[in-house]
């Protein structure tokens, strides 16, 4: 399983399904955005295709966060 955490405004905090998270207007569930491919590519499963990105959009309820991808984080459980 793929847990994302997302450090906003100093804290580290796990990106739920309540939240959205994307770039360019593509937004998915943060497990779908690890999951499905949006940050992977063919050669690294994350180190080049994060720092490809220069902003990543985090959306929860009425607030819009704008992060440096090296405020990411990603687990992957089994």
């Amino acid at each position: 399983m793929y847990k994302v955490y997302a450090c906003l405004l100093g804290q580290w905090t796990e990106l739920t399904e309540d939240y959205q998270i994307g770039y360019n207007n593509q937004f998915f569930s943060p497990y779908n955005w690890a999951k499905d491919g949006y940050i992977k590519n063919t050669h690294d499963f994350i180190e080049n295709s994060f720092y490809d990105m220069p902003i990543v959009q985090i959306i929860h309820k009425d607030k819009k966060y704008f992060l440096s991808p090296v405020h990411i984080q990603i687990t992957i459980e089994e």
